[in-house]
């Protein structure tokens, strides 16, 4: 990991509420929408599940004297944004940009330049009037485009967790309210229960910490759920229990 990224993906990460536009240089949702729910929804229906935030050196500037402006977090202060930009770039990062210009912003993010110019001057003017007439993004989010350099992040889907589901035991075996076996069923990730099953909120502070519970519980229940099907199990203990887990469904 680039050091310097370690801070520009925190920013990105907690989604700046600016300027964000996709692969055809536009707009496609209210930035200051903090739900990761509706952002990764909105990304995932751009071209190539990827979208880009877009700030001025004015608005770097901020970012560097106050921190950033993400609704509901509090952050410290890191390094100059454009001097981190700077070397990112010059030690190989391929999801960061700078720029002189709009246009040449839009060259390295091989987008259109009129499209990407067309959007950032509506943009700006729904800056100039603190009204989004788009999205009716809250006023205090719209942060215009205009001051030389122009700095862009590339933001792509990924996963950082799962989080609730199924009661299962050791073997990811589902089990029924008094623990009992469902024979042959078999759950994990986010369909079994997890240890954050009734903190959903550790998942933001921890990010990660739940994926190695949906691997290793992937494994077990595949390999136990092999064990299942290749062993010889009697046919009578199979319908014994099926017939008495048909019994409670009835009685539900």
């Amino acid at each position: 990991m680039i050091p310097e990224m370690m801070y520009l993906i925190g920013l990105v990460g907690w989604s700046l509420p600016y300027l964000w536009v996709n692969q055809h240089g536009e707009r496609f949702m209210d930035e200051g929408n903090g739900n990761t729910t509706h952002i990764c929804n909105s990304i995932d229906r751009q071209k190539d599940k990827c979208s880009y935030i877009i700030i001025d050196s004015a608005t770097a500037n901020d970012i560097d004297e106050k921190g950033p402006q993400i609704s509901g977090y509090i952050h410290g202060k890191g390094g100059k944004i454009e001097d981190m930009v700077k070397s990112a770039i010059e030690k190989g990062a391929d999801n960061v940009f700078m720029a002189e210009s709009v246009g040449g912003l839009a060259t390295q993010l091989k987008i259109d330049s009129d499209a990407l110019r067309k959007n950032v001057d509506e943009y700006n003017k729904c800056c100039e009037n603190k009204y989004d007439a788009l999205f009716a993004k809250d006023p205090r989010c719209l942060k215009p485009v205009k001051a030389p350099k122009f700095f862009a992040f590339a933001r792509r889907l990924c996963a950082y967790g799962t989080v609730g589901g199924i009661k299962i035991n050791e073997r990811a075996e589902v089990v029924d309210k008094k623990s009992e076996i469902i024979p042959g069923l078999y759950a994990a990730g986010d369909c079994a229960n997890g240890t954050h099953t009734h903190h959903y909120a550790l998942v933001y502070i921890l990010w990660g910490s739940t994926l190695g519970f949906a691997i290793n519980s992937g494994r077990i229940a595949g390999e136990n759920a092999a064990k299942f099907a290749t062993q010889k199990v009697s046919s009578d203990w199979i319908q014994k229990k099926l017939q008495k887990l048909r019994d409670k469904t009835l009685r539900v």
